[in-house]
């Protein structure tokens, strides 16, 4: 193009607006591109290409981070792909989920009438009478509350002050986002797990090269909303370690153009085992057919004494019980499709 067809087309483009575009409608990334930036081998992203699921740990964000990443291709449309994660995006298949509920935009106490100290009971409810730092994830306040419990059943005491807990945790965060989130006390210490949130999605360089308006809802919810979100609230009790494990979740999704989809799941507080965990999902349209990467960033007090291999296999652990775990049992309906 020669210089004045230059000048003509940079000045159609800056009259259609063309040039104001967001970052998240520039050119969908090719296969390779989108492999090579989460970290993955050539011999990965063959097998990622024949339908099977490849995972990798990447370099993590912090020295308290478990990172975990996952990826495949299969041929099916991503609208396909959304759609199932939402018809699947429950814990009612998980064996190690002993309860959830979902917590409506409204709710108060009642949506957490489900939460029980099980399995354990009346001896870790005795351990909340008493909570040490190292135990539970707790601020200076709600340790004190719980050490003020008096009556003839800690078990429903314990259970009716964690319900109060949990309730001004979700209002706290519902209303005001990461900087609604109380610190946990770490023997007279504050340590705010919102920081490892903020570090682990300034991390994921796929979503803010590709999805910068889903990128900043996760990082200014409630105050930003990207276009089309979607959003569900929900608590969950694990079984970790033989103990009773509540988790308040918070899902997203929004369409960020070009037929790409970006997810999240952000465990926002933990009760105990590790402190929050933040994951991402992109779903991106590429001529093989729809590749799918998942990338789970686990921030735990314990991790900077875990060898490569530990690491792994927690956060593989872990992965398999959200949105990895979706995806990858959709995969291996799919196993070949991409071939």
């Amino acid at each position: 193009m020669s210089p004045p067809l230059r000048t003509v087309a940079r000045a159609l483009a800056l009259a259609l607006g063309i040039a104001l575009l967001p970052a998240s409608a520039r050119a969908v990334p090719t296969a390779a591109e989108i492999f090579d930036a989460l970290g993955f081998s050539k011999e990965d992203q063959d097998l990622a290409l024949r339908g099977e699921l490849v995972t990798t740990d990447r370099t993590d964000s912090s020295d308290r981070e478990l990172t975990v990443v996952m990826a495949f291709v299969v041929k099916v449309p991503p609208d396909e792909l959304v759609e199932e994660f939402y018809r699947q995006a429950d814990y009612g298949a998980d064996p190690a989920v002993t309860a959830f509920g979902r917590i409506e935009a409204d709710a108060g106490a009642e949506a957490f009438q489900g939460v029980r100290l099980q399995p354990g009971g009346r001896q870790v409810a005795e351990s909340y009478l008493d909570p040490q730092p190292d135990e539970f994830n707790l601020s200076s306040e709600e340790a004190a509350a719980f050490r003020g419990l008096v009556g003839a059943d800690p078990t429903q005491a314990v259970e009716e002050q964690l319900r109060k807990v949990l309730l001004a945790r979700y209002e706290g965060y519902r209303a005001r986002g990461l900087s609604g989130i109380p610190p946990y006390d770490r023997d007279g210490k504050s340590y705010q797990p919102s920081d490892d949130i903020r570090r682990a999605v300034k991390a994921q360089k796929l979503m803010v090269k590709y999805a910068p308006s889903f990128e900043r809802t996760l990082l200014e919810y409630p105050k930003y909303k990207a276009d089309g979100l979607r959003e569900q609230f929900l608590w969950v009790n694990f079984e970790l370690d033989e103990l009773p494990t509540i988790v308040l979740s918070q899902r997203l999704s929004a369409p960020v153009g070009e037929g790409i989809h970006a997810l999240s799941e952000r465990h926002y507080y933990v009760s105990r085992s590790h402190n929050t965990v933040q994951t991402f999902a992109g779903i991106f349209p590429v001529q093989e057919g729809t590749l799918v990467f998942y990338e789970n960033r686990t921030s735990t007090d314990r991790a900077a004494g875990f060898g490569s291999g530990a690491r792994h296999t927690l956060g593989r652990k872990i992965m398999a019980r959200q949105i990895g775990g979706i995806f990858d049992k959709y995969r291996a309906t799919k196993a070949g499709g991409a071939r």
